[in-house]
Formats: C-alpha cells, structure tokens, sequence
C-alpha cells in the first residue's frame, strides 16, 4: 500500500513497487493463499493497482484474496468486529450466559488460523452439526430452491 505525504485513509491506495522498497529490508511473512493461476493473479493485481484502501472494505488480505480469485473477504476484520461484540456484551449485559457468549466471542476467534475466517469456521461447524443432527438428505431439501 503506498501512502501519500497525509497518511489519511482516502489518501491510501494500492501499488507497484520493488519488493526491496515494499519491505524497506525487513524480513516478509507470506500469506498460505496461493492463486490457482499465477498469470491471472498477476493480471488481477494490476487491475486493482490504484484502488483505494479502506480497513474494512479494501485493506491488503481482500486485495490478496481478490487477486487468488478467491472471495473478498478479511478475517482479521472478522475477527476484530467478532471480539468486539464480545466486549459489549460482557460490558452491556448482566446475564450470566450472555456474558459467558462475550467471553467466548472475545477469545475464539484469535484461536482460528490467521487467514481463516471465523464466519466461514462457524458456518462450517453449524453445518457439520446440522448434518450430523437431522442427515443429510433434509440437509439438501431444505437449502435446494
């Protein structure tokens, strides 16, 4: 992400550079999401060059998801608005269970691999829970249209 001279958010955008620039000789940690075709990624990435950074809508993993072609999607943002709806609910609610929910919503989520998502974790077990509960055939007729 470059940054302009203000370091304000609509000031951000995403661009090209020298990896040797990019790290500025600080050692890179690189992400387990890998393309399933390097040459589009490349094409993908120079499509999104120029596009502005937003925290919650544009930061660096939904650029590096869009370019894998994969979902758009940030799991650290998850994470974090997950967390905080644990805040307030231990800090809003003096119901034992609800608050025992916030604690877990507040730690959970920094337990799940740094690129996973926690929603698509939660759907998953939901859904492993559901199949395992009622099986599989009421599973399919009740998500087919």
């Amino acid at each position: 992400i470059k940054h302009s001279k203000h370091f304000l958010p609509y000031f951000c955008f995403f661009q090209q550079t020298l990896l040797s620039e990019f790290s500025d000789n600080q050692p890179i940690h690189l992400s387990f999401i890998k393309p399933d075709n390097p040459l589009k990624a490349i094409e993908r990435a120079k499509k999104y060059l120029n596009l502005p950074y937003s925290l919650f809508s544009n930061n660096c993993e939904h650029f590096v998801r869009m370019v894998a072609g994969l979902e758009k999607e940030s799991s650290q943002v998850q994470k974090y608005l997950i967390s905080l709806a644990g805040v307030m609910a231990l800090w809003k609610f003096d119901n034992k269970v609800v608050k025992l929910l916030g604690l877990g919503a507040m730690v959970l989520p920094w337990l799940i691999p740094s690129e996973t998502s926690p929603i698509s974790c939660i759907k998953s077990v939901i859904e492993k829970t559901f199949l395992e509960e009622v099986g599989t055939e009421a599973f399919i007729e009740q998500n087919s249209i």
